[in-house]
């Protein structure tokens, strides 16, 4: 019972502390693209992993990060465990690349953040198939012009269910492929502690992450089961509890 309340309170204040955080960082980014020069403009895109890392270390709660280490020039497709609202706080807080993400063009409506999300991500509408197909399109010369890293979740939603993974979507790997470019697969073992994927529930503590890459160089789509299934394969194996090595 006191754990429960312990959690909802916790809860509530993670919340407070999101909100607060993201709208003064959103007030800042916009400040920068919109009135700085362009070298100032680039650094923006820095503001998410600053915020993502205050709000994490304001609600004490910590990563413990293990595999491969990631270049903060290099470019890639980033894929990682979804479960609930807070592990793109985790996720971001580990990305040191520059990044994009996919953002439903409905976020358009909303004045500022569509602003911000215009120069921040590559807009989408899913529920359009031809328009998908352009964006897919849009999404591929962005990754080329910009030198941008993204990050996709293949799950395609959160997984609020009790399996380890849901089944993956074939979309971070077709434009891995595509493009040649190589994943780095970010495993989050132990996120369910930390939030509840349905409940109003969470805790301070830590976690463990795990980087670990795949290169595409050389592959092409007639690969793409073999990569998704070793990827799988590779998260399940943290997310079963195998321990954590240096």
């Amino acid at each position: 019972m006191v754990k429960t309340i312990f959690g909802k309170l916790w809860t509530a204040y993670v919340y407070f502390i999101f909100g607060v955080v993201a709208i003064v960082s959103s007030m800042v980014a916009y400040v920068m693209i919109t009135f700085s020069k362009d070298e100032l403009k680039k650094r923006a895109h820095k503001i998410p992993l600053y915020a993502s890392r205050s709000i994490l270390w304001l609600t004490a709660m910590r990563f413990k990060l293990f595999g491969q280490p990631l270049n903060k020039d290099g470019q890639y497709v980033y894929v990682a465990n979804h479960v609930n609202n807070i592990d793109v706080l985790f996720v971001r807080s580990i990305i040191n690349t520059h990044l994009k993400v996919l953002v439903k063009k409905e976020i358009l409506k909303i004045p500022m953040l569509s602003y911000l999300a215009k120069n921040l991500a590559i807009l989408i509408n899913r529920s359009d198939k031809t328009d998908r197909k352009k964006g897919m399109v849009e999404m591929k010369k962005q990754l080329q012009d910009s030198g941008a890293s993204l990050l996709i979740y293949p799950e395609g939603t959160r997984n609020k269910t009790n399996k380890l993974l849901l089944p993956f979507k074939n979309g971070a790997f077709i434009t891995a492929i595509e493009n040649q470019l190589p994943i780095a697969c970010i495993t989050l073992q132990g996120i369910r502690k930390r939030m509840h994927p349905t409940k109003w529930l969470s805790f301070p503590g830590s976690l463990n992450a795990y980087v670990d890459i795949f290169e595409t160089k050389g592959l092409s789509l007639n690969d793409l089961e073999q990569l998704k299934e070793e990827i799988r394969e590779k998260m399940l194996f943290y997310l079963t509890g195998q321990p954590a090595t240096v």
